[in-house]
Formats: structure tokens, sequence, C-alpha cells
């Protein structure tokens, strides 16, 4: 199980495929939603502003929290397009704004490596603004990634070459790893191109969801 709070994020669970276990809300929220609970066959529980406050990881819940079934991890990525694979990715925070970042650009899916936090902590949940719903994600060990000729790994290095000389092709998988320690060894030696993020060089790295920003935007063709 795990658990999600607040109004988009639990709005957005309820409007995915995703099994709802239980939902504890404020009293107007679950008379608004009563049409919409029922439909999903799921419990609603009134609780008190208190009693929320209690239950919530929220300094400040909003409404209601929600408990969810986690899904089995064998959800298919499409191998049409690009999916983001992360390298060690261990901030929540970072995590779920990659979800939401990947998912806002059109990713296919994602790969985490072993050494990223758990997708379900509820930091995570809460940064990802639902898209942790919509996008398929798997746990692999990056020798497990299914990098080939007609879906070449391609990663963000400084040692790589600068995006703006690239031409990147239609199908990949782009690999970010953490801000602290790049990509590991073992990701590193099935790289198919490296790629870099050109700056002023008047800092020494950029955010891990920063950078993959960028990158997916020039990877989708937003730029």
């Amino acid at each position: 199980m795990f658990a999600a709070a607040g109004l988009k994020v639990v709005s957005e669970l309820l409007n995915s495929r995703w099994p709802v276990d239980q939902v504890f809300g404020l009293e107007e929220w679950v008379l608004a939603h009563e049409r919409q609970l029922a439909d999903r066959g799921v419990e609603a529980l009134v609780v008190s502003p208190k009693q929320l406050e209690r239950l919530s990881f929220q300094d400040q819940p909003q409404s209601v929290l929600a408990l969810a079934k986690i899904p089995a991890d064998d959800t298919p990525i499409p191998a049409n397009g690009w999916a983001l694979a992360l390298d060690g990715i261990r901030d929540p925070g970072n995590l779920g704004t990659l979800l939401r970042t990947a998912h806002w650009f059109g990713a296919v899916g994602m790969y985490l490596s072993p050494g990223c936090v758990d997708r379900f902590n509820p930091k995570v949940v809460q940064a990802s603004m639902g898209s942790l719903f919509r996008l398929p994600c798997r746990v692999l060990e990056p020798g497990e990634w299914p990098a080939n000729p007609a879906q070449p790994l391609w990663g963000a290095d400084a040692s790589g070459v600068d995006l703006r000389e690239l031409d990147f092709p239609p199908n990949g998988i782009l690999a970010v790893g953490s801000e602290s320690h790049g990509l590991s060894e073992e990701v590193s030696a099935r790289l198919a191109q490296r790629c870099r993020i050109g700056g002023a060089d008047q800092t020494e790295s950029l955010n891990a969801a920063v950078a993959a920003g960028i990158l997916l935007a020039k990877v989708l063709k937003y730029t």
C-alpha cells in the first residue's frame, strides 16, 4: 500500500485505473465526491481536520488522503519513442519532479535503477502530482534496460558531446544520474552516446530534474 495526499494528487489517483483501497476526507470533500467514489467502489471515511492532520504526512493537509495498492512492477514500456532511465536518484523531491517532467514532455516510460528512492515514497507521490499514475515505470538493474541499436541508450555526461551538436534518433533511452555522482560505471559502459548541456561555465552542475527537462525538450523535439 501507499498513501496519496492532497486535492490534486488524490483527484488524479481516482481518475486513473489504479486500485484505491480507502479514502479519508473532510466532510465537504466526501460529499462533493460521493458519485465518483461510488463509481469507483471506494470506501470514504469522514474525518475531522485534526484527525486528517494526524493521519497526513503533509505540514498543511488538503482535505483528503487516500490509500492505494502498489501495482505489480511489470508494466510494459513501449519501444517506440524515448524513455527516461534514472540511475541512483535518491532525493524523493527530485524523483517526483522527474516523473512529472517526463510525463509532460511525452516520454513513453521510465526505468529506475534499484538504487533510486522508492517511487511510492510519500514525497515522490506528492511531487509527481499524479504523473506517477500515468507514466509506465519499471525498476530494473541497468544491465536489464533494453538498450539496442533500434533503441540506443544515451546518457547525460559532462564529458559528452554538446546536445546542440547532436541529432537524436526517433527512439531511445535517456539515462540521467544524480547530481553528486553522475552515471554509474555499469550504465556508462552501455552508452551508445554521451551528451552534455553546454552552459556559461559559471557553476559545476545542474540539478538532475532540471538537466532531464532540458534534455527531454531537445530529445522530444520541443526546441
